[in-house]
């Protein structure tokens, strides 16, 4: 989680805490007139935690562009089962932080791992299976179909010609059927509305 604080300001929030089970590291970077606090929840967890899978890490990730550092000294432990939520006001790092995450920029220093592997070390087909995500522009589709965009998903598991078996199939209506889009996945992408669209 990146929290913010104006630069010029002498009063901290202080970040909410689950009772004793949290530990707190802080890693601090200036960015012009605004001061950036990296904030590392490692939970102490009960025995039958500490048997999750962690699916993400990184060690001392450094992020931005070119020579420009916006955070450092990153620390990160995800686990299988998590739900993680990223804030912060526009400009502070998040899309920067996703985007080196999944290996869509390279990071400035530091680390990511993911199940126990280097990310640089990870085949763009074996990505294609253990990274997903939603972006906030528009996608090119055309005049596809809800259902044709979500057969998208299972290219990497099909033979080279993308002939979806029944599992894929099933798998491609459970997709559509979870996010509530059984009814739309004939539409044409292009007639859905912005949420839909973001389900899609």
């Amino acid at each position: 989680m990146l929290r913010t604080t104006n630069k010029k300001s002498t009063k901290k929030s202080t970040p909410r805490r689950r009772p004793s089970k949290q530990k707190n590291l802080k890693n601090k970077v200036q960015d012009n007139n605004v001061e950036v606090e990296e904030i590392v929840l490692n939970d102490i967890m009960d025995k039958e935690d500490k048997e999750a899978e962690i699916i993400l890490n990184t060690r001392k990730l450094d992020i931005g562009y070119g020579s420009t550092c916006i955070a450092k000294n990153l620390m990160l432990s995800l686990y299988a089962g998590e739900m993680v939520c990223l804030i912060g006001p526009n400009g502070c790092g998040k899309s920067t932080l996703i985007r080196t995450l999944v290996g869509l920029q390279d990071a400035l220093g530091g680390k990511v791992e993911i199940k126990n592997k280097k990310l640089n070390k990870i085949s763009l087909s074996e990505k294609s299976k253990l990274i997903s995500w939603v972006l906030t522009d528009t996608m090119p589709t055309g005049s596809l179909k809800v259902s044709e965009i979500v057969e998208m998903g299972r290219f990497p598991y099909t033979n080279w010609f993308g002939k979806l078996s029944e599992k894929d199939k099933n798998i491609i209506d459970n997709a559509i059927n979870a996010v509530h889009l059984s009814h739309k996945k004939d539409y044409r992408y292009n007639s859905l509305s912005d949420g839909e669209k973001q389900r899609t």
